[in-house]
């Protein structure tokens, strides 16, 4: 699941920015296995697209950033991001580009 969020009520996580990004790990039980916030200083949403390699060994999302989110630095007002994630909840790399 992803989204975002600007409340570290749930979970105790706490937040980065004014929105961040929210992604959440369901089993196929319905169990939560894991739950990540990322983000910039500014409001970062999860678009949604999530997608899976072959193996199922990472799970690649969308986002909007509005800051700099590690290890890039922000290109444009708003830049669109795919965010790629391990099946544990590591996040492996960002890759961007400007709209």
């Amino acid at each position: 699941m992803v989204g975002w969020t600007s409340s570290s009520a749930y979970y105790a996580i706490p937040t980065i920015g004014g929105q961040d990004i929210f992604m959440m790990h369901i089993s196929n039980t319905g169990n939560v296995e894991w739950v990540r916030v990322v983000g910039s200083s500014g409001d970062d949403i999860a678009t949604s697209a999530i997608a899976y390699d072959a193996g199922g060994n990472r799970i690649y999302t969308v986002a909007r950033i509005d800051g700099n989110l590690s290890p890039f630095t922000q290109i444009g007002m708003t830049d669109l991001h795919i965010l790629v994630w391990t099946s544990d909840g590591t996040r492996v790399t960002t890759n961007g580009d400007t709209y």
